[in-house]
């Protein structure tokens, strides 16, 4: 069985996955997370990556470098999307130059390795069907037809973006901007699809709507497959408004999650509650069903797969 590990630098963070492939399942051996808002250190119009950044990142790349060396394991990738492109933007050769073998993922890629780690899902709710990969800096999109053709692109639309849209947004404003509809105008409303999403935006929004109690902790893996109702983003969005209303954010953000108390969270779940509402009443849905697997999945399950490492992507070994 092929031993095989996979670092992904996502806006929000590092993680860094190993796992056995045997006959297309994979078993995951180990995983590591370093979260941070790796966005937020790069001033695209400034055109600068901030010496933070190559702390936060390159050295841990390193490590989990050493560690997989020292697993052996026989195929090891480092991917990057959104925030990978604004760096190459910046400066082009930023990856080479601190010595490291980085995939700097193109729009269209990662949807595609998104479709391939959410088509166990897509197959079990059938076609047609919309996958919506929402991250932290852009959004992927792959929309299935019955006949299995697939249109994926990505938009630069994610969390960070959308949290400024729907917490801001007034009540009885529309609930999804224009800018927005322009953005989903290859999503036919008149098309009656099922709907399929994924990232973090959509396991925290369902988790909350779903979990047993406050006190519940968080477990992205209980989710997998698991529909969220349209009824129920609405009657949280309002649960917590009321809260935050009458009680106060800091006992609003105790609410969101009793564990850990950090003020994004709250935020964060609001903008997830009021999009997926909004966009399940754009395409005219009444339910999601959640995946709980990301884009180093799809990597994960492409490398397994694959004999060789393949045109799109380049080892570290």
């Amino acid at each position: 069985m092929p031993s095989v590990g996979v670092i992904e630098i996502g806006s929000n963070g590092l993680r860094y996955e190993v796992a056995r492939i045997d006959h297309g399942l994979e078993e995951v051996e180990y995983r590591s997370a370093e979260r941070s808002n790796l966005i937020g250190l790069l001033d695209e119009r400034k055109g600068l990556v901030s010496p933070r950044f190559r702390t936060a990142v390159v050295q841990k790349i390193e490590n989990w470098l050493a560690d997989g060396r020292t697993r052996k394991l026989d195929k090891l990738v480092v991917v990057t999307t959104e925030v990978g492109r604004a760096v190459e933007r910046i400066d082009e050769g930023y990856w080479r130059r601190h010595g490291l073998v980085v995939n700097t993922l193109t729009a269209r890629s990662e949807a595609q390795f998104a479709y391939r780690a959410a088509k166990r899902i897509i197959d079990a709710i059938g076609s047609p069907a919309i996958l919506m990969d929402v991250g932290n800096g852009s959004m992927s999109i792959a929309l299935i037809e019955s006949s299995g053709e697939t249109e994926l692109f990505t938009l630069a639309v994610g969390a960070e973006r959308l949290s400024r849209i729907f917490v801001n947004n007034k009540e009885g404003a529309d609930p999804f901007p224009d800018f927005l509809k322009k953005e989903f105008s290859s999503v036919s409303e008149a098309t009656t699809r099922n709907i399929a999403v994924m990232g973090g935006l959509a396991t925290k929004t369902a988790w909350h709507v779903l979990r047993e109690s406050q006190n519940s902790r968080y477990n992205a893996r209980l989710l997998s497959g698991r529909s969220v109702v349209r009824t129920d983003l609405q009657r949280g969005y309002s649960e917590l408004r009321d809260i935050v209303a009458k009680r106060g954010e800091e006992f609003a953000q105790d609410f969101v999650d009793a564990q850990e108390k950090e003020p994004w969270k709250l935020v964060h779940l609001m903008t997830g509650l009021r999009f997926f509402d909004a966009f399940l009443g754009f395409v005219s849905a009444q339910r999601m069903s959640v995946c709980t697997d990301s884009v180093r999945h799809g990597v994960i399950r492409f490398l397994g797969e694959s004999d060789g490492i393949g045109e799109d992507l380049s080892a570290v070994w």
